[in-house]
């Protein structure tokens, strides 16, 4: 049974993995894996906490929507697995880590060091042709060069279709 809204920690999950007597587990394992499980969480909260500064408009992504997966994976769990204790620690700390990079505090560098990412280049990249070209990069049909007329120089500017030669100083690669 699941106690939606109540202390993680009273979820069936949590008790089958941490607190229960377990025929395949020594106690001292059990505690190691809870106490283990339980600092990472301090720490991850501190990354969480600051999703809802970095994201405003994101829904609720703080250490109480991460504690309610461990109900969430409860209701679907009860009865159907047996979670030992390292197991139940990898759950937790996938739980944990989850969300933790939607927050700036993730990376020593800041947005500065995110806007060096491979992953903000492409996402750059795949805007700004969605918006030049106003069709969504995903549902266009054909994705070729093509000749943007009147650039910076006014001369015409070939956009590369390849996303590596697109990226950096924006300086031309064919």
């Amino acid at each position: 049974m699941t106690v939606s809204g109540l202390d993680f920690r009273q979820t069936w999950l949590w008790r089958q993995a941490f607190v229960n007597p377990r025929s395949d587990t020594a106690t001292d394992e059990q505690e190691f894996f809870r106490a283990q499980y339980l600092s990472i969480r301090e720490r991850a909260g501190h990354l969480v906490s600051r999703i809802a500064v970095d994201l405003p408009g994101m829904t609720v992504h703080d250490l109480s929507h991460l504690d309610a997966l461990w109900d969430t994976a409860s209701s679907v769990a009860e009865g159907a697995v047996d979670v030992n204790p390292a197991e139940a620690f990898v759950l937790g700390a996938s739980i944990l880590l989850h969300d933790a990079a939607m927050s700036l505090a993730a990376y020593p560098g800041g947005l500065a060091e995110v806007k060096t990412t491979i992953a903000w280049q492409d996402a750059l990249a795949v805007s700004f042709q969605e918006v030049v070209h106003s069709v969504p990069v995903g549902k266009a049909e054909v994705v070729e060069a093509s000749v943007i007329p009147g650039g910076p120089n006014e001369h015409p500017q070939e956009c590369p279709f390849d996303a590596t030669a697109s990226r950096g100083d924006g300086a031309l690669r064919c």
